[in-house]
């Protein structure tokens, strides 16, 4: 026992799994053996019953073929085929189990039991079947079919009686065999059972051994070791270990030791950690009594803080130089690792700036210098330079096509050329210069296109005024002759308007005349006409008048009414007033009847002196209308004298009209020349003017949008009048 604690932890557990692996291989050994006894009782058991199996049902007992023959001796001709196959395949499994068993391990009594006369007498039936029986079924001799059929049955209680004993055997070999396998399991078990305690015996053991090995091993538990080791794992190091007095070489002592190791150094790195958080990395790591890792762990340490401490201040120097502008500075010592890469970063970086501030440079003074097509290879680029780069090119681009445009269109209208425009949409003053341009090319395209349009219209009417010229030349031939006739003509009318002028004198005076009658006689009427009125307006008050008088009669006879009914109350004092009353009363009615009397005759005469006056005004009206007649008459005659005046004075202005117009005749003549030599000239300099023109090429829809003006033509056949000019030098006027 103390041996096997002594001994290394590797040997201790081979030599533990060695005797387990011993125990195991007896056991096995044992239970193998067991088994192989076990199978062969099965298979000698197994045997037997499958004996038993084929004789008793078929395929080897025959029994069941016996049953078919008899079927088929009684079936009909239609059911004797089915009964017939179903023979034949009774006996193909009867061959097969035959052969089967003859090949087989059987046990040599049941074989030859099995394979005896039993088999003999089968062998007999079967044959009896095939030669007699099957052939005088299929010919169907019933003679024969009987005799076969009781050879068949003879031969098949044969085989029964074999059949009986066979099974006997077997069964009684089979019970034998499961006998064998009963004591040979008994037996096998106890074996086992005995190995497996000693093995039980030896691994308790053993694991009793590995146990105390272990727990003086490890110092304590495993579980107390396990949690030890994950919390040191978790990096957690303020947990304490116990140990056993006097252990130094168990594993939690040495985890012990190496707790407190690792705690001291993460002491130590915790502040130089706090330092550089502060922005001090001049702290350093103590390497003196340390060991291993540990020294490792503080040279390395102290070495990243020195690197770190002069990477920094070379990453800050250049970072303030390039935020000041400066791309001077670099970062020149060289750093492993992420130092090195950062270092550099910062290089590449200034140089990228420096190579992307002399590529801006080159485009600028390329830009200066009117190239806009030098781009910035953008190869290699990323981030901010390349989004300069792209910016600076986009801006090139945008220029040179701008201007490569403008350029074109104005070399386009330098060579006359006015069908080119500026199609691209660009941005700001760009865009602006390009829609000015094509705002001049559209504007110079309506002011060519209406030159051509008015350049045709003025040959047009150069064609039309010679064509007028000619047909005036004619005109002027023809008035010159008329001229003749016309003077002719007026002299005659001349010798009328004197007589007519003599004529208007004399109906002027009689005009004035009766117009002075016609007057004095209206004046008359206007005298009658204010009497008639006067005369109205008295009787319209003597009407007035009268009827006042029919109110006072009226009162008079109410007060006398009155005055009876006072008299009639008074009684006999009022008698003599009662009379009175009486007389007054007939008095009025008198007033009043006469009045009514008067009124109708004031009526009657004032409808007379109406209707006079209406005819008094009638006539004044009427004679009123006869001197505005005659006054018009008047007028018209004195109009009639003083045109007869003026005409006889017209009439010479005409001779003398006629005169100037023969002279001026002439004078167009000479004028006709003229203007048709001047109308050939200006068709010559409108077609020089459409020559020099058609050096500017149009668009189709600004040339076709041109229209001339038409121009009247000067048919010689049109009633148009022409008007002498007012001075010699003055043109001639259409109307």
């Amino acid at each position: 026992m103390q041996f096997l604690e002594n001994l290394p932890l590797g040997k201790f557990l081979r030599v533990i799994s060695l005797m387990v692996f011993v125990v195991l291989l007896v056991v096995g050994g044992v239970g193998i053996a067991a088994l192989q006894k076990v199978s062969s009782a099965a298979t000698l058991m197994g045997q037997g019953k499958d004996v038993v199996a084929d004789i008793l049902p078929p395929p080897l007992y025959v029994i069941e073929a016996q049953l078919v023959a008899y079927d088929i001796a009684s079936a009909t001709l239609e059911q004797r085929p089915q009964l017939v196959d179903k023979i034949h395949r009774l006996k193909k499994e009867y061959d097969e189990r035959n052969k089967f068993w003859t090949e087989s391990d059987l046990d040599a009594g049941v074989k030859q039991k099995l394979l005896g006369e039993q088999r003999r007498q089968a062998d007999l039936f079967w044959a009896e079947l095939d030669n007699k029986f099957l052939p005088a079924v299929a010919v169907q001799d019933t003679a024969t079919l009987d005799a076969s059929l009781r050879q068949m049955r003879q031969y098949y209680e044969a085989h029964r009686t074999g059949v009986e004993a066979t099974v006997s055997v077997a069964s009684q070999f089979a019970e034998a065999s499961m006998q064998q396998l009963t004591d040979t399991s008994r037996t096998d078990s106890i074996i086992a059972i005995i190995a497996s305690v000693v093995g039980c015996a030896l691994v308790v053991f053993g694991m009793k051994s590995l146990a105390t090995s272990l727990n003086r091993r490890i110092g304590g538990e495993p579980a107390e070791a396990v949690e030890v080791a994950n919390r040191i794992a978790r990096g957690d190091l303020g947990g304490t270990i116990v140990v056993q007095p006097g252990d130094s070489a168990s594993m939690l002592a040495a985890m012990k030791q190496m707790q407190d190791s690792l705690g001291g150094l993460v002491d130590e790195i915790r502040q130089m950690v706090h330092a550089a958080e502060k922005g001090n990395l001049g702290k350093r790591i103590d390497p003196a009594g340390k060991q291993g890792f540990g020294k490792e762990i503080a040279s390395a340490l102290n070495q990243l803080m020195v690197v770190t401490d002069t990477s920094l201040q070379d990453v800050s120097r250049v970072a303030s130089a390039l935020a000041a502008g400066d791309l001077s500075q670099k970062v020149d010592a060289v750093y492993p690792g992420a130092f090195g890469q950062t270092a550099n970063a910062i290089n590449a970086t200034v140089s990228a700036l420096v190579q992307v501030v002399d590529e801006v440079r080159s485009i600028v003074d390329a830009a200066a210098q009117g190239d806009f097509a030098q781009q910035i290879d953008t190869v290699r680029k990323q981030g901010y330079p390349k989004t300069l780069i792209d910016l600076l090119n986009g801006l090139s681009t945008t220029a040179e096509q701008a201007l490569s445009d403008i350029s074109s269109v104005s070399q386009a209208l330098a060579e006359g050329d006015l069908t080119h425009k500026i199609d691209r949409h660009y941005p700001g003053l760009f865009g602006e210069t390009a829609e000015g341009l094509n705002a001049t090319v559209t504007k110079l395209q309506e002011l060519i296109g209406n030159v051509v349009g008015a350049v045709d219209t003025i040959s047009t009417a150069a064609k039309e005024i010679s064509a007028g010229n000619s047909d005036l030349s004619v005109r002027t031939e023809e008035q010159a002759s008329s001229l003749e006739e016309t003077a002719a003509s007026i002299e005659e009318f001349t010798a009328t308007a004197q007589q007519n002028t003599d004529s208007a004198k004399q109906a002027n005076r009689l005009g004035q005349s009766a117009s002075e009658i016609a007057q004095r006689g209206g004046e008359i009427v206007n005298t009658s006409a204010a009497t008639m009125l006067e005369i109205r307006d008295s009787s319209r008050k003597i009407g007035d008048i009268i009827s006042v008088i029919e109110g006072i009669a009226f009162q008079t006879n109410i007060l006398a009414l009155n005055a009876a009914v006072e008299a009639a109350r008074a009684g006999e004092q009022g008698k003599g007033f009662a009379v009175v009353a009486t007389e007054v009363r007939a008095l009025s009615h008198r007033t009043a009847q006469a009045a009514k009397e008067i009124s109708a005759l004031i009526r009657d005469s004032a409808g007379k002196v109406e209707h006079g006056t209406s005819q008094a005004e009638q006539a004044g009206q009427s004679m009123s209308e006869i001197m505005t007649a005659i006054s018009s008459l008047s007028t018209i005659v004195s109009g009639i004298s003083a045109a007869s005046v003026e005409q006889t004075t017209g009439i010479e202005q005409v001779n003398k009209a006629i005169a100037q117009m023969d002279e001026v005749t002439q004078q167009n003549a000479a004028l006709v020349e003229q203007a048709a030599a001047a109308a050939e000239s200006l068709e010559e300099q409108a077609q020089q003017l459409k020559r020099q023109v058609s050096a500017f090429k149009l668009d189709h829809g600004a040339s076709a949008s041109v229209r001339g003006t038409p121009v009247r033509r000067l048919l010689a056949g049109s009633t148009q009048k022409l008007h002498a000019p007012a001075k010699e030098d003055a043109e001639w006027s259409v109307v």
